[in-house]
């Protein structure tokens, strides 16, 4: 599979990603929304129904129910309980139901155990006296007054003033299952979870041939890059071999055949004893270290065919161009090291990059070329003692600065990496990794 085709995979797969994770957190959080939307209708269904039995229950209160005596029973007592079991408690959900004076005596309970015990009303049931307020809190059960319902796990209880009775302004209590309120927030959330669902579903499905193009886009984008690089590699590649042509064929042949002229002229005075003779051997000297510095350029210019010379070798020529420029430097190879040959020329190529970075801007007095396999790529890293480089700073060039950026590009291209920190004790260490088998 090519760089372009796993890359569009790539930007598919975040997409899809993205997308499951975005479904899970709405499903999520809509879920939590709609159970919090349930308790909330079926506290203010409850709130309702329990100002709805006030209301139908004020008028069977009777005038002496605050006065009468809480161990009998009156006629007007069995009428209000009647009522009481016929339209409040015939619903499945309510557990208790109580009536409240305003200093807080029991005067009326489906539980009898209940009549005439007092306790202090709590500020919220106060405030339902004095506002005419519905409230609704979960039950306490360790409260005295809720000792007949400790059994029944959660409870809602709701408050609702009575007003103008026969017995004066008087507190209605009732307690519901608190599984009422939990099958009001499933239902809902059974109700809307389609709903939602679906919408979700609907919008990735149609947001997922976008990605598709978009992600055709990118690799048409790349490819496009990647031709634009391989053309201006290709047209750099013609230029250099030009140039070391014209280099070899005519400055390098006629200052080979100045040197050889010059010492046969050095020879001459030599023998007839001229005094010049020194000065002239001393010339064909350094016509010759021209020759070789020019040479060194070659092998920098247009690199040597790898497959013939082979990488170890031609790294050493690179080395060679480096101590004629009185830096040291030194190439350690692991053994039987083989890779393609675009990856060769990917290695030099760095390895290149690197040592004129290193001879031109480092400082540097020695340098170690080390190039060794690791799983399946080959590493090649360069480290100098020169002034070093600040962490990234390769990769903001300034303007006519764009050599290992460009190179960068290459490299990624082919599947690798390329990197430039700071060494340890000083210097920097360039590391290229490339895939052996590469085929660039």
């Amino acid at each position: 599979m090519s760089v372009f085709g796993s890359r569009r995979q790539r930007v598919l797969a975040g997409y899809i990603a993205a997308a499951v994770i975005a479904t899970v957190v709405v499903m999520a959080a809509t879920s939590y929304a709609s159970q919090q939307a349930g308790i909330n209708e079926a506290v203010n269904a409850a709130k309702d129904r329990t100002l709805l039995y006030a209301d139908v229950l004020s008028d069977k209160i009777p005038a002496d129910l605050s006065s009468r005596d809480a161990t009998r029973r009156t006629a007007a007592d069995v009428a209000l309980d009647a009522v009481v079991r016929d339209f409040v408690k015939s619903a499945k959900d309510v557990i208790r139901v109580k009536i409240w004076t305003p200093d807080g005596t029991i005067v009326y309970s489906d539980k009898r155990e209940l009549w005439g015990r007092q306790f202090a009303l709590e500020p919220d049931e106060a405030d339902v006296l004095l506002t005419g307020s519905v409230e609704a809190s979960a039950s306490d059960p360790t409260k005295p007054e809720n000792i007949f319902e400790q059994d029944q796990g959660r409870v809602l209880q709701v408050y609702a003033p009575m007003r103008a009775t026969a017995a004066g302004d008087l507190l209605f209590e009732v307690y519901y299952h608190d599984d009422s309120i939990s099958t009001a927030a499933h239902r809902i959330w059974t109700e809307f979870a389609p709903i939602l669902l679906g919408g979700l579903l609907l919008l990735a499905a149609v947001n997922l041939p976008l990605a598709w193009r978009l992600a055709q886009r990118a690799q048409r984008d790349q490819e496009e890059k990647a031709e634009l690089l391989q053309a201006a590699v290709d047209a750099s590649e013609m230029e250099r071999s030009r140039i070391a042509g014209d280099l070899h064929d005519g400055v390098v042949q006629d200052l080979s055949g100045i040197t050889y002229t010059l010492d046969a002229v050095a020879d001459r005075l030599g023998t007839e004893g001229s005094p010049h003779a020194a000065v002239v051997a001393e010339s064909a000297a350094h016509t010759r270290s021209a020759v070789s510095a020019l040479r060194s350029l070659l092998i920098e210019i247009y690199p040597p065919n790898l497959r013939e010379e082979g990488l170890p070798n031609a790294l050493g020529g690179l080395l060679a161009s480096v101590r004629s420029r009185g830096v040291a430097a030194r190439l350690d190879v692991a053994p039987g090291l083989e890779c393609a040959p675009a990856c060769e020329s990917l290695v030099f190529r760095a390895a290149q990059e690197a040592l004129r970075n290193v001879v031109t801007h480092a400082e540097a007095s020695h340098v170690v070329v080390s190039l060794r396999r690791e799983g399946e790529h080959a590493v090649l890293t360069v480290a100098d003692d020169g002034r070093g480089v600040a962490v990234d700073e390769w990769r903001r060039p300034p303007p006519g600065h764009l050599g290992l950026r460009f190179l960068s590009d290459l490299v990624e291209r082919a599947g690798g990496h390329l990197d430039l920190t700071p060494g340890d004790h000083g210097g920097a260490v360039f590391t290229v990794s490339v895939p052996m088998e590469v085929g660039v």
